[in-house]
């Protein structure tokens, strides 16, 4: 069974991708109220998809996005809030904003028992300190590419972590040695898709999973069916415990 803890479906024509009755399983992640709500709905309508609901830091408008996300959450139906974060690049929201947005989604999920989905560009600091400040509410961080110098202050924390195409490109040096430090029983396999990209250039969604898992499996010292398994129990542990739309197949 694969399941696939970070995908934009919503973004993709879904006749593209592995049926669910063929193992796969898909977390479909939003960006704003709007893509909340269509996340919600396929997440209703087909079977093996599930629905995370959030506000990405690129996306915000105003200082009251968060509310409509709270109000549509406690409704029910998500496994998940995200995709939420920091993103300190060059034209992006006041940072100020950003973190308040964020706080109030950590704060939701907390509320609600739901695990929250990171997204985090050149804003380390400010995350490593969200977590620190709301210790009890679960973490994945999502396309995880830090140094091992991060990877030592998340170690009691309640994190888990996002592993994509670029655990697949050599040079990524850096992600490796922190995969080295990463428990495995704490690792998640994601692709971002449609935004996927892995070394070989594939375009192939199946494809480019598996050679995702090859590398992951290359990287951690295992055959890959032991591989997909960890990777399957692990999104079980992480995501099985919330929302109100069936848990997951054991």
């Amino acid at each position: 069974m694969i399941f696939d803890s970070h995908i934009h479906l919503n973004d993709m024509e879904l006749s593209l991708l592995p049926k669910t009755g063929e193992g796969f399983r898909y977390l479909n992640c939003s960006v704003s109220f709007t893509d909340s709500e269509r996340s919600l709905e396929m997440a209703r309508k087909t079977e093996g998809i599930y629905a995370a609901a959030g506000i990405h830091p690129l996306y915000i408008k105003n200082d009251t996005d968060a509310e409509g996300i709270a109000v549509l959450v406690s409704e029910g139906g998500f496994i998940a809030i995200g995709e939420a974060g920091l993103d300190y690049r060059k034209g992006s929201p006041e940072r100020s904003l950003q973190i308040r947005i964020l706080e109030e989604q950590v704060a939701l999920a907390e509320s609600m028992k739901l695990p929250v989905i990171l997204h985090c560009v050149r804003a380390s600091g400010d995350i490593l300190r969200i977590i620190k400040t709301h210790p009890h509410v679960r973490y994945i961080w999502h396309g995880f590419y830090e140094g091992p110098e991060v990877i030592k202050k998340l170690m009691d924390r309640d994190v888990f972590f996002g592993i994509g195409g670029s655990i697949t490109f050599a040079e990524r040096r850096k992600l490796r040695r922190s995969l080295s430090m990463i428990s495995l029983d704490r690792i998640l396999l994601e692709t971002d898709a449609p935004y996927l990209k892995v070394s070989s250039g594939n375009t192939d969604y199946r494809c480019s999973v598996g050679e995702i898992i090859s590398s992951l499996s290359e990287a951690e010292g295992l055959c890959e069916e032991e591989m997909e398994q960890m990777l399957w129990k692990n999104s079980v542990t992480c995501f099985g415990f919330g929302g109100s739309n069936g848990s997951f197949e054991t």
